[in-house]
């Protein structure tokens, strides 16, 4: 997944994780146009990524794809400066879904992705990042992400209308 960085503690977070072992939780914000955040404005639930490549902007913002790993629940954030820490639980997949079902589906959406990454489509600018996700399908991502089974998330992602999709300008 692609992600554009810019903000002072997100790029302080990324320095730290390049720095260790490329590994950096991901959770979403409440609002998108809050600018100085504190840890009850973030959801609980996120994902620990493995940082693939990173690219520096002249703007000093930073560009970077990251491949989810595992999902985590944030239990504190002791340390807000110059970036959150967190202390966080691992959530267990249940598996209960058919996994050649979920394989296929992990294939269809990694194919989509890589035909965005090979059609050289430039990453849009913060603003517009912001602006397509609107708060309410935010929640539906999140509560998404909260599905703790397998066939739940599926179903979930199903009755939703959760789609992944490539749109082509």
């Amino acid at each position: 997944m692609p992600l554009l960085i810019g903000r002072g503690k997100s790029l302080s977070a990324l320095d730290e994780a390049l720095k260790r072992e490329n590994l950096i939780v991901l959770v979403s914000q409440r609002e998108d146009d809050k600018e100085d955040i504190s840890p009850e404005d973030l959801y609980e639930v996120g994902t620990v990524s493995l940082i693939k490549q990173t690219f520096k902007l002249p703007d000093n913002s930073v560009k970077c794809v990251v491949e989810g790993m595992f999902r985590v629940r944030i239990r504190d954030c002791p340390q807000t400066e110059p970036h959150f820490t967190a202390k966080i639980e691992i959530l267990e997949d249940v598996e209960e879904v058919d996994r050649e079902e979920l394989e296929k589906i992990r294939l269809t959406i990694q194919a989509q992705i890589e035909n965005f990454l090979h059609l050289g489509i430039p990453f849009p600018a913060d603003n517009k990042i912001r602006g397509s996700h609107s708060n309410a399908r935010k929640r539906s991502y999140q509560g998404f992400l909260k599905r703790i089974e397998d066939k739940e998330r599926y179903n979930h992602r199903r009755q939703n209308g959760t789609t992944f999709q490539i749109l082509r300008h």
